[in-house]
């Protein structure tokens, strides 16, 4: 039966051992019963079946990776469609020419599907129980088919809980290390395929089409799993050379192998020397970006005035619940709101919840409204079976990718409402750029409330998921300072850029820094502004927007005044903007009395008519008070003065419509609005102590 030649299969066919004691038997069997010139051509065909069989396995191992790469983007039950059809092909894969590519294809899919949705592993373990019940009754083992089936289902169990919670874990930074250096392994691959290739054209002439094939396939394959990023002519170079690849290899062995050593031996050389060099690698980074010049930047929503450091907290205040603990905190925008969101996590079993019996659950998250100063929280009970600590999440994510690393969470909004949730986990992956290994976002895995798992593409995620920051901070960030200094004109023109980052960004748990994430029309962006490289400066140079959803792929920069770069023409060339490293300095005057207040985040705001305004945050010196001595807002206008403290998004609305109505008027600018210390250690009225976080957040 079908059955039994799998289970052949496993036990001798596929592994290299089996092989060997097959091959042995038949070769002393051989030499026994003929002479040795007999033996000699029993030899030859028995290697060359071994051989055979050894590239059936490969080809089915070459298309199962190709097939897991196609159905990372394909629906969960497309999934289990393909496997229920590869067990249904078995049956016609025994009766084919080539067993066992069918057999490792099958094997191989069936696997992926299993450790990469939590539910395809429990479908599989019920179904081999079920199928050891079956055969156990089938041979009347009736005293035995109960045993049988407990015992299957125990042992599979905890094989898939002991490989998802320690194997994969284990061998996912060995795939990680794999991936990022494939482009060398793959042409060091690349050249044996065309060494072996040519030996087989001489010693196997009845299948030379399959062998001059070969190589342009690993170029082919080669193109499909490591294009070019960001850069139209590189993927043509990569084409050109696919098409090279299948043409040369019908010039004759010789010519295969030489052409297939050379260019492998150039672009090993190539290969270390970008990703050796950090200063060719950050230059590659720089050029892969895909950066537009614009005259006006995007209208922003004034929609978040609270800063991070006091949205966590009030995100730990938010929770009442008894055993029940909050996560990282992040930012999510949904119906027009900035929040603060954090998760809360089981700390025990609770009869009542059913969740809570899944290690890494959810009971829902607590939202925090970041356009007031003031504590308005609320709790969302949208529990998932499988939060973002679940390890069969992440056995899922690192099975589904194995050359990624996970970059932060959300769980965000289905359409941009509030009605309904999913676990977002967007990660990155390195990606060719001429030789250089560049980190950027590659998709986003998918979960829902109830596990089944999918991936989306980045376009797909900021469609079905508005106003979710997909792209990671930290690496938008990365990109900001290689940009800065790093790019061809700036290193020929000596005009590096540093990000215009506070002194004060580095002290403690006020650490924040950028980029911060804003609302704009076009939808959320992360915010970075620049001063000409030095610590003299004051006046902004450049303000970058970088896209919440593709990140590196569209970021949108405008020169300003003093701005050292060729061609600045904007509507703010006439004027200074003051940058945030002196813009903080000032706001902290704004409250007389009051000389040991730390302003942090300043946050941009572009009006329609392209002026700018900076709200920045003021904290007391006594970080240990509720809220850490948050003393409220300063909103400033982009020359410095004036400056107003502000409570509330409204409030700073009002602000900006009086000011920019008097600019049009052409009347003067109004004095900046001080305001008495108060009483109070904060005018924010929370009394409630700020339990620890023990956790780090994610920084937008």
């Amino acid at each position: 039966m079908p059955f039994k030649s799998v289970g052949k299969f496993f036990t001798s066919g596929f592994s290299l051992s089996g092989l060997t004691q097959r091959a042995g038997s038949m070769f002393g069997t051989a030499r026994s019963l003929f002479g040795d010139a007999t033996y000699r051509s029993a030899v030859n065909h028995e290697t060359s079946v071994m051989l055979g069989t050894a590239e059936e396995v490969v080809a089915g191992l070459v298309l199962a990776s190709v097939t897991c790469y196609a159905s990372e983007f394909l629906p969960f039950w497309v999934d289990l469609l393909i496997v229920a059809g590869g067990f249904g092909g078995i049956f016609a894969a025994e009766r084919s020419s080539f067993p066992v590519f069918f057999r490792t294809l099958l094997s191989a899919f069936a696997l992926f599907v299993a450790f990469s949705q939590p539910w395809g592993a429990v479908l599989g373990v019920c179904g081999l129980t079920g199928y050891v019940t079956y055969r156990s009754y089938q041979r009347s083992l009736s005293a035995w088919w109960m045993a049988a089936a407990g015992g299957t289902f125990v042992g599979a169990t905890v094989a898939y809980l002991a490989t998802s919670a320690f194997v994969v874990p284990f061998l996912h930074p060995l795939t990680v290390f794999a991936y990022n250096a494939g482009p060398l392994i793959f042409v060091g691959l690349g050249v044996l395929t065309c060494l072996y290739s040519s030996w087989r054209l001489l010693s196997d002439p009845d299948n030379e089409l399959v062998y001059r094939l070969a190589p342009g396939v690993c170029a082919l394959l080669f193109l499909l799993f490591f294009p070019m990023k960001n850069s139209w002519v590189g993927l043509g170079v990569e084409a050109l050379f696919v098409a090279a690849s299948f043409a040369v290899a019908f010039r004759g062995s010789r010519a295969l192998l030489a052409s297939g050593t050379v260019c492998g031996a150039v672009f090993g050389v190539g290969f270390l020397a970008m990703n050796g060099s950090t200063f060719l690698h950050d230059v590659a980074m720089a050029q892969s970006m895909d950066v537009r010049y614009v005259d006006k930047l995007p209208e922003t929503n004034v929609n978040r005035v609270m800063p991070l450091v006091v949205g966590r907290d009030f995100c730990v205040q938010g929770n009442d619940a008894n055993m029940i603990e909050t996560g990282d905190t992040h930012a999510q925008i949904m119906d027009g709101k900035y929040y603060w969101q954090c998760p809360m996590h089981y700390t025990g079993f609770q009869i009542n919840h059913l969740f809570s019996w899944f290690p890494g659950s959810t009971a829902g998250f607590v939202m925090v409204d970041a356009g007031t100063t003031a504590s308005d929280t609320r709790v969302k009970s949208q529990g998932f079976i499988f939060g973002e600590n679940s390890f069969f999440v992440k056995a899922a994510f690192e099975v589904r990718h194995p050359g990624a690393t996970m970059a932060g969470f959300s769980y965000a909004g289905v359409g941009g409402h509030g009605d309904s949730f999913a676990l977002l986990i967007p990660y990155t992956v390195n990606k060719l750029y001429w030789g250089a290994m560049v980190p950027t976002i590659g998709g986003v895995m998918v979960v829902s409330p109830w596990g089944t798992i999918e991936d989306y593409t980045v376009g797909q995620a900021a469609r079905a998921f508005p106003g979710t920051f997909i792209y990671p901070s930290e690496l938008a960030r990365q990109y900001a300072d290689v940009w800065g200094r790093s790019t061809v004109g700036k290193i020929v023109t000596r005009s590096a850029l540093e990000v215009s980052e506070a002194p004060q960004a580095a002290r403690g748990r006020l650490s924040n820094p950028f980029p911060y994430g804003i609302d704009t029309v076009e939808g959320p962006k992360y915010f970075v502004p620049y001063e000409p490289e030095g610590k003299n400066g004051t006046a902004m140079s450049d303000v970058a927007f970088f896209d919440g959803a593709l990140g590196d792929g569209d970021v949108t920069v405008m020169h300003l005044a003093d701005s050292k770069q060729p061609g600045s023409k904007n509507e703010l060339g006439h004027r200074s903007v003051q940058g945030p490293r002196e813009l903080l300095e000032k706001s902290a005057n704004v409250i007389q009395g009051h000389f040991q207040l730390t302003s942090i985040e300043p946050i941009i705001i572009v009006t329609k008519s392209n002026r700018l305004f900076f709200i920045t945050s003021n904290m007391g010196p006594d970080q240990s008070k509720s809220n850490h001595d948050y003393q409220g807002d300063t909103l400033s206008y982009e020359t410095g003065e004036p400056q107003w403290v502000v409570t509330s998004s409204a409030e700073v609305k009002r602000h900006i419509e009086e000011t920019e109505s008097q600019l049009d008027a052409g009347a003067p600018l109004p004095s900046s609005v001080r305001v008495p210390a108060p009483d109070s250690a904060s005018p924010v009225p929370n009394p409630v102590p700020t339990p620890a976080v023990t956790t780090p957040s994610q920084s937008n």
